[in-house]
Parts: C-alpha cells; sequence; structure tokens
C-alpha cells in the first residue's frame, strides 16, 4: 500500500484541478478530527476522508463539483440529526463546518500539502491493548499520524480507537511491510507476542526507521535479541531496539506506560 502523502501526489497529479475538503471545526463533543481532509476529483473520486463517513463526507462529495466548476471556495456549517451526529462520535446533534478548495495541479499550495503530508511523524502501533488506546490518545495530541495493526476484530475497532487515522487488520509483519517504514516513522510492538513481534523486528531493524521500541522487561529483551542474532540480524541493528520500551518514570498502568511511550518519542525527535 502507497503511503498517504504519495497517494495524494498521485491524485493531483491525474487532474488538472482537485478540490480538497478539510473539516475546520466541531461543535459539540466528537471524535470526529479538526483538520482531516479529503480530496475530490472531477469525476466524483475520492481518496481521504473529513470523517469516518456518513453525510459529511457526502456534502463534501457535491460541494466539490461547484467549487470545481467556479474556482472559489466554499465554508459550509451542516447541522447534524441525532442519528447522523452519533456516526460522527457525538452524543446528540450538532454543528460541523467544512472548507472545500479548489487545488490545481502542480500549484505552490499543492506542493506545500504532498511536502507537509510528508514531513509529518507516523506512529505505528502493533497491538490493539489497552496500552495502545491510552497512547493513540496522547499521540493525536501530539499531532502525530496513527496507525494500530491486529489481527484481532473485536479489538482493533473504532469504537476502542476513534481517533486513529488508520486500523489495520490481518498479519502485522505483512501490514508493517506494506506500510512502508521511514526515518520518520516510530514503530512501536505491544502484542506482547513471539509470533508476531519476531517477524515485524527482523524486517524493521534493518529499515530506514526512526524508532522501534517494544513491550517487556530485559529477560524478554535478550532472549528476543538471541533468536534474531541466530537469523542473522546484526548487531548494529539490534542495539536500535528500545526495550523495556518508553522512559523510566515507575509507570504501571497502560495510561501510564502511555506516557512514558510518548514521552521517549518526542526525546528522540527533539534530539535527532
Amino acid at each position: 500500500m502507497k503511503s498517504p502523502p504519495k497517494q495524494v501526489a498521485e491524485f493531483l497529479e491525474k487532474h488538472d484541478a482537485v478540490a480538497m475538503a478539510t473539516l475546520v471545526r466541531v461543535r459539540g463533543t466528537s471524535s470526529a478530527r479538526v483538520g482531516s481532509r479529503m480530496w475530490i476529483g472531477p469525476d466524483g473520486s475520492a481518496i481521504g476522508a473529513v470523517t469516518i463517513g456518513g453525510c459529511v463526507d457526502v456534502r463534501a462529495i457535491e460541494l466539490s463539483g461547484e467549487v470545481l466548476a467556479s474556482g472559489e471556495s466554499r465554508l459550509v456549517e451542516l447541522a447534524l440529526g441525532d442519528d447522523e451526529a452519533q456516526a460522527l462520535g457525538m452524543t446528540c446533534g450538532g454543528i460541523v463546518e467544512l472548507l472545500v478548495e479548489r487545488i490545481e495541479r502542480g500549484s505552490s499550495t499543492a506542493l506545500s500539502i504532498v511536502d507537509q503530508m510528508a514531513a509529518t511523524h507516523t506512529l505505528v502501533i502493533v497491538g490493539a491493548s489497552e496500552i495502545a488506546v491510552a497512547l493513540v490518545r496522547i499521540a493525536k495530541a501530539l499531532d502525530l499520524r496513527v496507525v494500530v495493526v491486529d489481527g484481532r476484530e473485536h479489538l482493533a475497532t473504532k469504537e476502542r480507537f476513534p481517533e486513529v487515522d488508520e486500523i489495520r487488520l490481518g498479519m502485522p509483519s505483512e501490514i508493517v511491510a506494506e506500510i512502508g517504514l521511514t526515518p520518520l516513522t516510530a514503530l512501536v510492538l505491544i502484542s506482547h507476542e513471539y509470533k508476531y513481534d519476531l517477524p515485524v523486528l527482523r524486517a524493521a531493524l534493518v529499515s530506514d526507521v526512526g524508532y522501534v521500541g517494544m513491550l517487556g522487561g530485559r529477560k524478554r529483551r535478550e532472549s528476543i535479541k538471541d533468536l534474531l542474532r541466530a537469523d542473522g540480524v546484526p548487531e548494529s541493528a539490534l542495539e536500535r531496539l528500545r526495550t523495556p520500551i518508553g522512559l523510566d518514570i515507575g509507570a504501571e498502568t497502560p495510561a501510564e506506560i502511555a506516557v512514558s511511550i510518548a514521552a521517549q518519542l518526542v526525546a528522540e525527535w527533539k534530539h535527532a
């Protein structure tokens, strides 16, 4: 699967102009994320989403035709009924504001958008545990793009992770390979399963990933490293593995462990 910046770049290159819809305001408690974007082509094709689907995205597509034809941006307020609001994570009816703009292919605005997306740090979390639930909340407050990876459908859900950018279900090693690991990617393994962690680590530790951390104590760390050495992973790569994961703040609860992980990520990136 291509990275979001590459998807957007190719979409912009495919059309002379596209409409960009941005969720700019939400009135009322909601899991819908301000700043979420959707790109719509003149043929009605689209990538991304301003919400988790439903009436707001449909309205964005409807407005895109007008904006592409006139070249004038549209800022609209959408009043939501109770059912529509609940689909966005609101407890009752509310109002969202949507900005739809025309973006020309090759324009400075288009190039700036792709560059900005490419510079966004991405956090990939393997394991949909309670630690992951807390870590997603903190990571979104830090403006990170967050992907949760797990093979268990009953755990990796939008209900448990309403703010996450993407949920990927399936074999973690295959999914992580599809996502692609770059210096702006942090990979956090909190599944605590050898069968999942080992194949992911084999690939991640010899990639360009910016950070690799794994939940577990020192005994588990040495056991994992011995198995990876036996598979031919070089010592220089093994030294990149951060485990026990997170800063040593005496964390015990899932929320505290999530704070320690986030703090270590911030420290790593600030001193990179």
